[in-house]
């Protein structure tokens, strides 16, 4: 008898467990890493103080190719695993894009980067365009290599 409620109780335990809601698998393909780092501390808080004061005027967007020798990107998400990185790059490149993926300080996490400067305040109002995209757009970021 004693037997039987244990073997009952396991039963319901693993029940239970099963029954859980897992993670979706492709929550690293559409959020953007969000760790702090060097690049992160000294430009997230000019940015979110600017954005809220900058006034941009519409203009007709122009895609061109990330140059890895600037010093401002405009990064859209950031992958641990390389192979995740490529695949978003080949859907932007789809789309008439031309990004590139990169790393700072050899941290682990491949960046995709959309559009790059070398003057932080292009950078911002670019980034204020694309954040009024749906999507992966909305998330992005500026990284200071």
């Amino acid at each position: 008898m004693k037997c039987t409620k244990i073997i009952f109780v396991v039963v319901l335990l693993i029940v239970a467990f099963a029954c859980r809601k897992k993670p979706s698998d492709q929550y690293e393909y559409y959020k953007p890493y969000q760790k702090d780092s060097v690049a992160s501390q000294t430009v997230a808080p000019q940015i979110t103080d600017s954005l809220k004061e900058a006034t941009v005027v519409e203009t007709e967007v122009q895609i061109k190719p990330v140059d890895l020798n600037h010093r401002f990107f405009i990064v859209l998400a950031s992958y641990s695993v390389e192979d995740f990185a490529r695949a978003a790059k080949t859907d932007l490149e789809k789309q008439g894009y031309q990004p590139a993926i990169f790393m700072v300080n050899d941290d682990g996490w491949h960046k995709l980067a959309i559009e790059s400067y070398n003057n932080f305040d292009e950078a911002q109002k670019a980034l204020l365009q694309i954040r009024k995209k749906e999507g992966m757009f909305a998330n992005a970021v500026i990284v200071q290599k």
